[in-house]
């Protein structure tokens, strides 16, 4: 695993999910044995908001605090609704016996920070220490990696290439970005067979003048492993 704040990037060619994504109103639920993924929806505004005021759940994210107020979280939830959907993957994660929306997941990036598609979720705190992580990572990388898909010229961390499968033409890779602390996040994606590939510092936006640990994990398609 590199621990560097540098980057080197490489230009490759690899597979990708196809753009656009499918849009909403056509994207398959997704059932696990307690969940059930479906599209996000306006209606969930509420619901996204519960969840982006836990300051247990935001300390983990980019922002690094909860929502300001319902239009800060609107903001947010424009981005998974329609015309978006077309460029981002998510999924809100619920309960499969009662419906209740406990969290969101999925992908928004194409290229991410390390130049990679980019997985991330969040779960309320009620849900934690559940499993309900496990099993929405199981879930949604089964989607993941069914999406139709095509070839694409991109550029990427050298780092975030798992192994020696560096030369032009690349397996696709799926990343996942931690903060150091976030153990259990950590736990649950080497749990999926995701692996450490980089740990490097960034500036904290909620912080001014403090850093946070950042620890990369990336895994590569199931047709690379095959």
């Amino acid at each position: 695993m590199a621990d560097t704040d540098e980057v080197q990037w490489v230009d490759i060619k690899t597979m990708l999910p196809a753009i656009p994504y499918p849009l909403s109103d056509a994207r398959p639920v997704i059932k696990t044995k307690r969940l059930l993924l479906r599209p996000v929806t306006a209606a969930d505004l509420d619901d996204m908001h519960a969840l982006r005021l836990q300051p247990e759940v935001m300390v983990w994210t980019i922002q690094g605090r909860p929502d300001k107020d319902l239009e800060e979280t609107r903001k947010v939830m424009d981005r998974f609704l329609p015309p978006n959907d077309a460029r981002d993957f998510n999924y809100a994660i619920c309960l499969g016996d009662t419906g209740e929306m406990v969290g969101v997941g999925g992908v928004r990036s194409m290229e991410g920070t390390l130049g990679w598609p980019e997985l991330g979720y969040m779960l309320r705190k009620e849900a934690w220490g559940k499993g309900y992580a496990s099993e929405f990572v199981a879930g949604f990388l089964r989607a993941w990696w069914s999406l139709p898909r095509a070839e694409r010229a991109i550029r990427v961390d050298r780092d975030a290439i798992v192994g020696d499968d560096d030369g032009p033409v690349t397996h696709e890779h799926l990343v996942a970005i931690t903060q150091d602390g976030n153990l259990g996040s950590q736990n649950v994606l080497r749990k999926m067979g995701m692996q450490p590939i980089k740990k490097w510092a960034v500036d904290e936006d909620s912080k001014p003048g403090q850093k946070t640990v950042l620890l990369a994990f990336a895994v590569k398609s199931p047709v690379a492993a095959a």
